[in-house]
């Protein structure tokens, strides 16, 4: 996906995943499963900020990557600490380590389907629900 008023002067995914130190499961998921052919500039920003574990407040127009900015990090951070518990104790098991708000249904379903996309290489690891409440 590239986006409009976006340079490619940050380089393409792989570039930046490799900058980032991104989890090769989850850049290869990117190339793989993703439409993204360039981190747009609010990914750009916004990535390496949120990485560090850090609150980040985005607002950018619709179809500009948000929701990369904050599965990213999240799967990173997961997958690190399911790596690290493993070494650690031999125990996987680490409990709900991720929760995403969203206002609406459609919300809900777009942000599992893309967050699916982006742990496809991880699932064995990782498990997405979509709990949406009644109408």
């Amino acid at each position: 996906m590239k986006a409009e008023n976006d340079d490619d002067d940050g380089g393409d995914w792989a570039e930046f995943c490799l900058s980032q130190s991104i989890e090769r499961r989850i850049a290869r998921a990117i190339a793989d499963e993703s439409s993204w052919d360039y981190p747009t500039l609010v990914q750009r920003a916004a990535i390496p900020v949120a990485m560090t574990g850090r609150d980040v407040l985005i607002q950018a127009r619709t179809g500009s990557g948000k929701t990369g900015c904050y599965a990213i990090p999240m799967l990173q951070l997961i997958l690190q600490r399911k790596d690290r518990a493993t070494r650690q104790s031999g125990d996987v098991k680490t409990g709900v380590s991720g929760i995403v708000l969203a206002p609406t249904r459609e919300l809900v379903a777009q942000a599992r389907l893309q967050i699916l996309k982006l742990a496809a290489y991880c699932r064995d690891e990782v498990s997405v629900l979509g709990l949406m409440g009644e109408d």
